[in-house]
């Protein structure tokens, strides 16, 4: 080793061939298990951040990007999808299994359902979703609550008579309780709902000779608690005969929640 004005410093030497090993570790390693963005995080100005696991079938991937325009409106949306996991299912692999976007559509026609949030099963059918329809609850799931009786009550009274309760869990906007009336001839009744005994919320006027499915609809903005999300009504269901001198008949057939926002009111 010449130890003249231009030696060799061995020590660099040795540095070069650490270089060369990392950089050789690094090719036959591109996926580093454990990256860091400084403390800033990752910041994309109006572009797409795709993480995807396989670039063939895009699974386990999420996409994030400011790629929703609804009405000329731009916004924010999150997708997150899902991976074939079931060998031999007639599964589409890289189908959306969650969506969140920042911009809600509106449109006159009340078929069309923009969600911000929806959540989606393997077959890619809708499980939870809000829209512009839903405004104030959900879309699905349609929720059914319990309820205590599956006859024909009867009264031949003026006075309200007691068909039944229902505990309402109020994660939509509505809870519709759908009767079957059956009145003999000549002979009107009423139907109405009442919150824990006492609060009015709906009636129903019901003709003569009716034989026929009724609607209730109770809106959840109408409850004592003024209509706060997930929180609990008891509703009773009663009915009394209006006009006549014969029988009334009532059978509850079902008791959901549902959210009917864009055509009734909240």
């Amino acid at each position: 080793m010449s130890r003249g004005r231009y030696r060799n410093d061995p020590d660099l030497i040795d540095r070069i061939v650490q270089l060369e090993r990392r950089l050789s570790a690094l090719e036959r390693t591109p996926q580093a298990p454990n990256t860091g963005v400084n403390t800033g995080g990752i910041t994309i100005k109006g572009g797409v951040l795709d993480v995807i696991r396989d670039d063939a079938t895009n699974e386990g991937r999420i996409s994030a990007g400011s790629n929703v325009v609804v009405n000329g409106e731009d916004g924010m949306s999150l997708v997150v999808y899902r991976s074939d996991t079931v060998p031999g299912a007639d599964f589409t692999s890289g189908q959306p299994s969650l969506e969140l976007t920042t911009v809600d559509g509106f449109v006159a026609d009340p078929s069309f359902c923009f969600p911000t949030v929806r959540v989606m099963d393997k077959s890619g059918d809708t499980i939870l979703s809000d829209s512009t329809n839903y405004r104030r609850g959900m879309d699905d799931p349609i929720m059914h609550q319990s309820f205590t009786t599956g006859v024909y009550q009867s009264s031949t009274s003026g006075t309200f008579a007691f068909i039944m309760s229902a505990e309402w869990y109020m994660y939509h906007a509505h809870c519709r309780i759908r009767v079957l009336v059956q009145n003999d001839g000549g002979n009107t009744s009423e139907l109405r709902v009442t919150e824990n005994g006492g609060t009015f919320t709906q009636t129903t006027s019901v003709p003569s000779g009716a034989f026929q499915y009724m609607d209730l609809i109770v809106k959840r903005s109408s409850m004592v608690s003024q209509g706060s999300n997930g929180n609990v009504a008891a509703l009773n269901l009663e009915h009394r005969r209006t006009g006549g001198a014969g029988t009334i008949r009532t059978q509850v057939i079902s008791v959901v929640g549902v959210d009917l926002s864009w055509f009734q009111p909240y």
